[in-house]
């Protein structure tokens, strides 16, 4: 496996546990947008850019959803 497929697979299983673990704590919403973002980089790195963009917009909109909570505190 080199390091792009690494890259990937990092990014896809942080979502996947971040996704898991949201409601236990505000941090991980923040960390699912981040790796969403990486899975983006990820797919424009291989050269999938229907996947880069809609996981450009996911990690958008969950970075929004983190911000927005963080308005309620």
């Amino acid at each position: 496996m080199g390091f792009v497929e690494a890259f990937g697979f990092t990014c896809v299983t942080m979502m996947f546990l971040s996704y898991l673990l949201e409601k236990r704590a505000r941090v991980w919403g923040l960390v699912f947008a981040l790796s969403c973002f990486g899975a983006s980089t990820y797919a424009v790195l291989i050269g999938s850019v229907p996947f880069a963009i809609v996981e450009g917009l996911w990690g958008i909109v969950a970075l929004r959803r983190f911000l927005a909570g963080a308005e309620k505190l």
